[in-house]
């Protein structure tokens, strides 16, 4: 008697395991390669010392603060809007959200070159805030949508027990919407701080001299003399980035254990 074949999340998650092995694993391998590579092709640490000549540590400071500033504008722009969305007396249908997520079937230059021809209409020069607003328009999507999944999942009981036990609107709010969506806003924080650093293309078309630690990987990438002190200076940002998301992970599960066990009591 043949045995029958069944799919098991073994076999599904096979070609997931392929691609995340040929396309990301393998790719960092090769960038930690490069970063310990001299120009002749023997073992050096040299590349992170030229990294440091080249201001890159000044670099990524300014990178990490710019990302920041982004990251926290989204955030305030986007809970409000995901609050509104994740209530069912203000939002009965999903065309609302859809509004929020069209933005994000265009390509990705195609709305950085229509923010740059907007500023060019209102004659508005190029700078360290039309970068910021060109920043906030294009990664505000990603900050919204794992608020809106987080709040929706909220459990509708919360807010009666909060209800029963006298809690104003406002206690409620810091008391249990707030603590229940950190998961959310760690997520949300994560998708738009990390390709915040990494980026380029933002900073050379709406920042004037306007220098983020992508723009300068994206220089000596350029000339392949230089290429091994790019990748050091991306496997620099690959550990620094790393940590943030461990410790944000960390800071995440606290407060989701904190909110499980006191149930937004008070």
């Amino acid at each position: 008697m043949k045995k029958r074949f069944s799919l098991s999340r073994k076999h599904l998650a096979l070609p997931y395991a392929v691609f995340l092995v040929v396309f990301v694993i393998i790719p960092l391998f090769i960038v930690a390669a490069y970063a310990f590579t001299a120009a002749d092709g023997g073992f050096t640490f040299g590349n992170f010392s030229e990294a440091w000549k080249m201001n890159a540590f000044r670099v990524l400071l300014d990178s990490f603060l710019f990302a920041f500033l982004t990251t926290l504008i989204c955030f305030l722009l986007a809970y409000p809007i995901a609050l509104i969305l994740s209530n069912p007396r203000f939002n009965r249908s999903y065309v609302t959200v859809l509004l929020f997520i069209v933005p994000m079937w265009t390509n990705f230059m195609l709305r950085t070159y229509a923010m740059m021809t907007i500023f060019e209409v209102m004659g508005i020069g190029k700078g360290y805030v039309t970068a910021l607003i060109g920043t906030v328009y294009d990664f505000l999507p990603f900050m919204i949508l794992p608020l809106y999944n987080t709040l929706t999942n909220i459990d509708r009981s919360f807010y009666e027990a909060s209800a029963d036990l006298g809690a104003t609107s406002a206690k409620t709010f810091f008391k249990v919407t707030f603590p229940l969506s950190t998961p959310g806003i760690v997520s949300g924080s994560i998708m738009v701080f990390m390709p915040t650093i990494s980026s380029f293309v933002i900073a050379d078309l709406l920042g004037r001299n306007l220098m983020l630690f992508g723009n300068l990987i994206n220089m000596t990438y350029k000339d392949e003399i230089t290429r091994g002190v790019g990748s050091a200076m991306s496997l620099i940002m690959l550990i620094l980035v790393g940590l943030s998301v461990f410790a944000a992970n960390k800071l995440a599960k606290k407060q989701g254990g904190i909110a499980e066990i006191k149930g937004g009591a008070w």
